[in-house]
């Protein structure tokens, strides 16, 4: 039944289909487990970068690991709106995590954290973190940042 499925979804959208679509279609199948869904998941978390002076993080998928040795003061592009296949960035995920215990500060441009927020600071303590997604030009927080604070 699987085969059917992935056949006829081909066949609508043309000669290929995307990675997201087969998965998805062979979850309605009953054929992926868990471990399949979390290897996917794994897969599009990105690298780890770490960023041990002050600058620009950049606005890409992955973790963003502030190592400064001392208070760090850091940029973050706002996304660029629209579709990756239009050329954007809505739905790119980035983590920043410190991994210093100083008061580091990522700053964006004008109401582009949550629509109405600038800056985010982290208090003085390893593993704080943040985690946002790109939608329409702006970065929005992912549940509740932990040990930062938005302004």
């Amino acid at each position: 039944m699987a085969n059917t499925n992935l056949s006829a979804q081909k066949q609508a959208v043309g000669t290929s289909i995307t990675l997201e679509q087969r998965l998805a279609a062979m979850e309605s199948a009953h054929v992926l487990d868990e471990s399949v869904l979390n290897q996917r998941d794994q897969a599009y978390q990105g690298p780890v970068v770490p960023y041990a002076v002050d600058g620009a993080v950049a606005p890409a998928a992955g973790t963003a690991m502030l190592t400064k040795g001392s208070i760090g003061a850091y940029t973050l592009a706002a996304p660029v709106a629209g579709s990756a296949a239009n050329g954007g960035q809505d739905g790119t995920e980035i983590t920043i995590i410190t991994g210093t215990a100083f008061a580091h500060v990522v700053t964006c441009p004008s109401n582009k954290i949550n629509g109405n927020k600038t800056t985010a600071t982290w208090t003085a303590a390893v593993g704080n973190s943040i985690a946002l997604i790109a939608y329409n030009g702006v970065w929005y927080t992912q549940g509740t940042p932990s040990g930062v604070a938005l302004a």
